[in-house]
C-alpha cells in the first residue's frame, strides 16, 4: 500500500474554465454553421396530384432559393467577421470589441427578418427545413443580442435613480 504525499499539491488543469461571453460566442458560430446546414434542407414543397394516373409527383426546394439564401450569405459574412475578429491585428483595433458586437447583432437581425419573410412568403407550402431555419435563426438573433447587452449593459438598462420633478 502506498501513502499519499501530504506535501503534495493537488494537479490543477492548465486550461481556463469558458466564460459566459465564450459560450454565447460559441452558441452564436454553431447555430449560425447549423443555419447554413439547414439551407440545404427542402424549405418548400409543392405536389402535384393526378388522380387519373394514382400519382404525386413532387417538388422540394431548398432554402438556398429566394431569401433564405440571402439570409445564408449573412450567415456567412457573421462567421467571417467572427473568424477575423478572432485575430490579434484586428483586436488592437477594436480592443473592446463594440462595433464587431454591434454588427454581429444588426447581421442576427437581419437574418431573422429574411428568414421570417421567407416563412411568411410561402407559408402554404413550408417543408420542415424552413422551421428548424426559423429556430435557428431565432437563436442566432438572440445569442447575438444577448452577447452586445451582456458586454455593456449600462447602455441599454437605466441605472438612473433620480425621479423627475413633481
Amino acid at each position: 500500500m502506498s501513502q499519499a504525499d501530504p506535501t503534495s499539491t493537488p494537479v490543477r488543469s492548465a486550461r481556463p474554465r469558458p466564460t459566459v461571453s465564450a459560450l454565447i460566442e460559441a452558441t452564436t458560430v454553431v447555430s449560425a454553421l447549423l443555419f447554413v446546414l439547414d439551407l440545404f434542407l427542402p424549405w418548400t414543397r409543392q405536389c402535384l396530384a393526378f388522380p387519373f394516373l394514382r400519382r404525386t409527383f413532387c417538388n422540394e426546394v431548398t432554402g438556398w432559393k429566394g431569401l433564405g439564401g440571402l439570409a445564408g450569405l449573412f450567415v456567412v459574412a457573421l462567421v467571417l467577421i467572427w473568424g477575423l475578429s478572432s485575430l490579434e491585428r484586428v483586436r488592437q483595433i477594436d480592443e473592446r470589441g463594440e462595433r464587431r458586437r454591434m454588427i454581429q447583432a444588426l447581421i442576427g437581425l437581419t437574418v431573422l427578418a429574411l428568414t421570417l419573410a421567407e416563412v411568411v412568403m410561402d407559408r402554404r407550402v413550408l417543408a420542415y427545413g424552413a422551421w428548424t431555419g426559423v429556430i435557428l435563426a431565432l437563436v442566432l438573433a438572440s445569442m447575438a443580442f444577448v452577447r452586445l447587452v451582456a458586454e455593456r449593459p449600462d447602455r441599454f438598462v437605466s441605472t438612473d435613480d433620480r425621479r423627475p420633478p413633481t
